[in-house]
């Protein structure tokens, strides 16, 4: 099931437009400065990854080798790039409700491991925790030891730990898409290059105050992309969840979605490191002008045969 409600284009400046004043006669006086007109133009920018036919990524390919349809329309690709050298945000969210008691040591561990082996001088990360309160475990550094001193420390600081988003009280125990609606609203807003969310839990809802459609229009809204590691939680039959919300969130970011029962916490965090440090990304100005509202559906191919691109699949025009 896909949920799409709006999602926002990246306004990116093309130029400026100067006019000149013609002398007429002497001067006898500076003439004021020319006006300046700035216009926007409104890109749609995606972030996406390409696999071969052996499920292999493929970290070396140029502009000329993509093609970009909106609604089945060719699109021109205005601004292309690999992001390999481009900075990195990460926000790691742990679940700490009760079905995660037995996999936290892991989850911590695993995560150490992660940011150690991805993170260079210029990226940088941040923690947070969640049950049905929010809370900041480590804001954004790029501190290899303070990730991994408060990853640590998580379970003794987390009463004490500040809080994420507005004060709410919550019924349930698992807030997910609260946590990663108000990390995206907090501690990302305004942060250019690469952005992605690691959620690592069962994904399963039932104290959350925002809905699922504004999750998804924030997440596209800042070009985030989501990751899950699903480790299917403890059953805990006394308290009502939904259903895991991790792979919807993913599916509609151009991110995927981990059963860490089929493939093995570090691996899967090998996995997104391997993806995150050979993304494209590419924009173009939609030759649909108009701002209706409507669902655009994207489609991005190879000119090549034997490539499989993953991104997300469209944008509300507002």
């Amino acid at each position: 099931m896909t949920i799409h409600r709006r999602n926002f284009l990246t306004l990116l400046p093309l130029g400026a437009f100067t006019t000149k004043a013609v002398a007429q006669g002497p001067v006898t006086a500076d003439p004021p400065a020319p006006p300046t007109f700035s216009v926007d133009v409104p890109f749609v920018n995606i972030a996406f990854v390409v696999r071969d036919n052996n499920g292999k990524l493929a970290p070396s390919m140029e502009k000329t080798d993509f093609e970009v349809f909106e609604n089945k329309q060719k699109q021109d690709i205005r601004l292309f790039a690999r992001e390999e050298k481009t900075p990195l945000t990460l926000g790691l969210i742990v679940d700490r409700s009760g079905s995660q008691d037995e996999y936290e040591q892991e989850n911590i561990f695993a995560a150490v491991t992660f940011f150690r082996s991805i993170l260079r001088k210029q990226d940088r990360a941040f923690v947070v925790a969640f049950g049905s309160r929010i809370k900041l475990i480590q804001d954004l550094t790029s501190s290899l030891d303070e990730l991994e001193r408060s990853l640590k420390r998580m379970r003794k600081d987390y009463d004490k730990a500040p809080r994420l988003g507005p004060s709410i009280s919550r019924t349930g125990g698992s807030a997910v898409i609260d946590a990663a609606y108000w990390a995206a609203v907090d501690k990302m807003k305004d942060i250019s290059g690469r952005k992605a969310i690691i959620m690592i839990g069962d994904g399963r809802e039932n104290a959350s105050d925002m809905e699922m459609v504004d999750l998804i229009d924030k997440l596209q809204s800042q070009d985030i992309l989501f990751y899950g590691l699903d480790n299917g939680g403890r059953d805990t039959p006394t308290v009502r969840r939904d259903g895991n919300r991790m792979p919807m969130i993913a599916d509609e970011t151009g991110g995927r979605v981990f059963d860490t029962h089929k493939v093995p916490l570090r691996k899967a965090f090998e996995e997104i490191e391997q993806e995150l440090r050979t993304l494209y990304t590419l924009a173009y100005a939609s030759s649909n002008p108009e701002r209706d509202g409507g669902y655009r559906k994207i489609a991005i191919r190879t000119v090549a045969p034997g490539f499989t691109v993953r991104a997300r699949p469209g944008y509300y025009a507002r």
